[in-house]
């Protein structure tokens, strides 16, 4: 398997998610996971937020308006407030020691005056969500920043069962995912297929007769190596990828309400098949379609990147 760039290989994301992570008090929703497995030390992004998130950050999150109580409003979003001490002297999350903890005494109680959530607030945490919450205390309590502004670390390739087809760390962990599922890799396809399939993935087409036949001639690694940089050189290898990117951004040429009359928005779409062409790194590529109008070295292609912002209907 062939690495590239990371922008060619960047599968553009929902639109929207560019600006997820972009204030630091912004907590989003996000489905409730299952707790770690045993042995596995629970994550507060993955498996405390989503609870408190729903259940919790409407009376104790980042809202001042909402926040409870009035006398001494608490907040469990953040790190900084949650284990801050509070007028009795103790905070309400004692680290390694949910039962000094007010927090799981009042998630647990069955005091209807003092049990979180209040019955007025119509949510209720499962049992399963209580005791989640309290083995994370038991751990320790600790706090994660918002994934956006956590580095990605590079995770060690897996142990395989079949290492002779593990060409790139990437298939490792591709054959570690078939294994969960009891499913074992394919052997290598023909070159002809091969060939098909490459160019399909890239280009969206079907690939020249005459590449197809020179492959099948000599299918060594250093040929398919030159077949791809061939597609990724290519016009229609831009167009195909542009094509996924205006999808999610919501790009058309018609206004889409009223009478769907035309609107020029063409050169935005023009710019985003020039920056997959120019393999434009990809904090530059959003960086220009977010603020391309207010960055110092702005030109008339930063300004046209702008035209991300009315990629919406209108």
């Amino acid at each position: 398997m062939l690495m590239r760039p990371a922008f060619r290989y960047f599968l553009p994301v929902l639109s929207g998610f560019l600006l997820a992570g972009c204030d630091r008090q912004a907590t989003l929703s996000a489905p409730v996971k299952a707790a770690a497995p045993d042995g596995q030390k629970l994550s507060f992004n993955t498996h405390i937020q989503p609870i408190l998130s729903e259940n919790c950050y409407h009376c104790h999150g980042p809202d001042s308006g909402t926040r409870e109580p009035k006398s001494e409003p608490l907040r469990l979003d953040r790190e900084k407030f949650a284990f801050e001490k509070r007028e009795d002297g103790n905070p309400v999350i004692v680290k390694g020691d949910p039962g000094a903890s007010l927090l799981i005494r009042l998630l647990k109680t069955q005091n209807s005056e003092e049990v979180m959530p209040p019955p007025k607030s119509h949510k209720e945490l499962t049992p399963d969500q209580i005791a989640t919450i309290e083995r994370w205390v038991t751990e320790g309590a600790e706090y994660e920043e918002h994934w956006s502004f956590i580095p990605p670390r590079k995770a060690p390739a897996p142990p395989v069962s079949h290492p002779e087809m593990v060409n790139n760390p990437v298939d490792a962990f591709v054959q570690e995912k078939l294994s969960k599922h009891n499913l074992t890799p394919r052997p290598l396809e023909d070159p002809r297929v091969l060939m098909r399939r490459a160019s399909l993935d890239l280009t969206g087409l079907l690939p020249d007769a005459a590449d197809v036949e020179a492959f099948a001639e000599d299918p060594s690694d250093a040929n398919y190596q030159k077949y791809l940089e061939k597609l990724f050189a290519s016009q229609s290898y831009a167009e195909h990828r542009t094509r996924y990117w205006l999808d999610y951004s919501r790009y058309a040429d018609t206004h889409g309400l009223h009478f769907d009359n035309v609107r020029s928005i063409w050169p935005y779409r023009d710019y985003v098949i020039r920056a997959f062409a120019q393999n434009k790194p990809y904090d530059a590529f959003v960086r220009e379609q977010l603020a391309g109008d207010m960055i110092p070295a702005k030109t008339a292609d930063t300004w046209i990147a702008t035209g991300y912002v009315r990629c919406n209907v209108s």
